[in-house]
């Protein structure tokens, strides 16, 4: 009990917590692949959601507690692209640019 005051978490705990979030990753970037192709069939707009993926590796970023509104706010904005797409509210353009940043930050 000590150790779960002190922030520490056992092995078993810590696997888990790092599965689901591998998990929800993995299943984020499914989601916003599927959300631009059904924006656009063109492959050249359909890889940069690669490139906006990987981008941040290259980046001297830290991974820390603080970041995650902001994860959290980049998932809100791809299921309002998702919205917005499926009602028709706004032009395919700039649900590209949307979803592009939004994985981005994700």
């Amino acid at each position: 009990m000590n150790d779960l005051r002190n922030g520490l978490m056992p092995a078993e705990k810590r696997l888990v917590s790092w599965s689901c979030c591998f998990a929800s990753m993995s299943l984020m970037g499914v989601a916003s692949a599927w959300l631009l192709a059904e924006l656009t069939p063109s492959p050249l707009v359909n890889s940069l959601l690669v490139a906006a993926r990987n981008i941040p590796a290259f980046l001297p970023l830290k991974r820390h507690i603080k970041g995650f509104p902001l994860m959290f706010s980049a998932v809100l904005i791809l299921e309002l692209v998702g919205v917005a797409l499926s009602w028709q509210w706004l032009n395919p353009p700039l649900l590209i640019g949307i979803t592009l940043a939004g994985v981005f930050v994700l």
